[in-house]
């Protein structure tokens, strides 16, 4: 090939580098994409994932992130928010600042808040941090890959890979293991373990099952990929179901089905919707608009202001608030439960999937 033809093509490259982003930003339809589109020019890239409504899975993308954490409207407890990409846990005031935040050496899996200790699994080990000021006190590291990270009495349970195994206990007061008796857990992202019974996020079987702590089964509800759980009163529980765009509250003896918060499209606003139905029709909730990760999911914020986009956790706090990791919304935002009204919203998060509210002991 000639210099000259050589030359020409590397203008050619430089100026699809160089000048192309810069073009797009010019044209971008609205305020938010700009904001995105320049905080990666500027570096502020960090690795996130979307889940694809047309495609049907989750997929790694690089997306612009704000420097630093931003707080629209109000909050009104403190609270600890693990980032899953981000490879941080942080604590933030009711202003929005950070106290203290530790980077973890890989990606976040769970955090459960003990009265000692906050626990956090990542992909590698378990650790714990002094919720006051994040000092680290205790460290295991783990021979498995959890998938999630679940709730005991003074414990924090590890959730192993294989649908048919035995969990980890780990105490939260010194990091102390011991084995559980092998649980049908079906790939689980949580479960919580109270009184005689346990209650399980059987994240893939697209079920939560109550079983006895031996594991004998009690009864199930189908749930379209339930991440995590939280007890209400009675047999009634909160799930956030990733895929379904949704928290609900569910009955374990009714099956009756009440919406927290939501996507706002009709497939994920009907709490009756099941698993079926929506893999069936989920494609339809994807809109082509031009810039990163097209098509575009309905439930991104960048679509609708209000929608919630694969939250993987939240925490209801006295049946009057709601909070929710809106994981591929990359943002934590609080709920009115008896309104459904958006009453506060941190962004400048990177794929968090737990928020805990610090409630006075």
């Amino acid at each position: 090939m000639r210099r000259k033809q050589v030359g020409r093509i590397l203008l050619a490259v430089l100026a699809g580098v160089l000048i192309l982003p810069l073009v797009w930003v010019a044209s971008a339809t609205t305020g938010a994409e700009r904001l995105q589109r320049l905080a990666e020019l500027t570096g502020y890239r960090l690795r996130g994932s979307n889940f694809d409504p047309v495609d049907g899975e989750t997929k790694g993308v690089f997306r612009g992130s704000p420097s630093h954490v931003t707080l629209t409207g109000q909050i009104y407890h403190d609270l600890i928010v693990a980032q899953q990409w981000g490879q941080r846990v942080s604590r933030l005031d009711t202003a929005g600042s950070v106290v203290w935040s530790v980077k973890t050496s890989l990606p976040v899996v769970g955090a459960e808040l003990f009265d000692d200790h906050l626990v956090v699994a990542t992909l590698d080990r378990v650790i714990a941090l002094a919720p006051e000021n994040g000092r680290q006190v205790w460290e295991r590291m783990i021979d498995f890959t959890p998938s999630g990270l679940g709730r005991a009495t003074g414990a924090a349970i590890l959730l192993p890979p294989a649908a048919e195994a035995a969990p980890l206990a780990v105490s939260s007061a010194d990091g102390e293991t011991s084995t559980l008796p092998v649980l049908p857990l079906g790939m689980a992202r949580h479960l919580i373990v109270r009184d005689n019974e346990i209650i399980i996020a059987r994240t893939f079987d697209h079920q939560v099952t109550r079983t006895g702590t031996d594991g004998s089964p009690i009864n199930s509800i189908d749930s379209y990929f339930p991440n995590y759980v939280q007890v209400l009163d009675g047999d009634t529980i909160a799930v956030a179901e990733e895929h379904a765009n949704r928290i609900v509250r569910v009955s374990f003896s009714t099956g009756a089905r009440t919406s927290f918060a939501s996507c706002a499209h009709p497939l994920f606003a009907d709490t009756t919707t099941t698993p079926a139905t929506i893999v069936a029709r989920q494609a339809r909730t994807a809109t082509s608009t031009r810039g990163v990760n097209a098509p575009r999911s309905l439930c991104d914020s960048r679509v609708q202001s209000d929608a919630i986009y694969s939250p993987n956790g939240f925490h209801v706090v006295d049946q009057r608030y709601i909070y929710v990791a809106d994981t591929d919304n990359h943002r934590i935002v609080l709920f009115d439960v008896n309104t459904g009204n958006r009453i506060g919203t941190l962004t400048g998060f990177n794929n968090p999937i737990r928020v805990i509210a610090i409630q006075p002991k």
